[in-house]
């Protein structure tokens, strides 16, 4: 994850662990929809679904990436795991965060 997209993630958490009850220095970003293989997949899959958008892998990147799909979390792994969202057991929170990114980033070009 890029420094800049930390920053502004960390900044809008005040630096604070989001995890309830911990008030920990965050260290790191938990993501929604996760980072890695699977998270990108889907992400590229429900643009081209939902929206008719075929996704680049810098436009994937960008969006994993987004402020709105994490949460700053202290080094507790536990802390990071409780953000991710299951996309075959939470479908529907899920497909509420791309919707909300699709807002954000590609409703004004439509």
């Amino acid at each position: 994850m890029k420094q800049e997209y930390l920053e502004i993630i960390f900044d809008r958490d005040d630096w604070v662990c989001q995890y309830p009850g911990c008030n920990k220095r965050a260290t790191e970003v938990g993501h929604f929809i996760s980072q890695y293989k699977g998270g990108r997949a889907y992400m590229k899959r429900e643009f081209n679904y939902l929206f008719d958008i075929q996704l680049s892998k810098d436009e994937v990147d960008y969006l994993i990436n987004h402020p709105l799909n994490g949460a700053s979390v202290c080094n507790h792994k536990p802390h990071n795991d409780h953000f991710a969202v299951s996309i075959a057991g939470h479908p529907i929170e899920a497909r509420k965060i791309v919707e909300a990114l699709f807002r954000e980033e590609y409703a004004y070009e439509n």
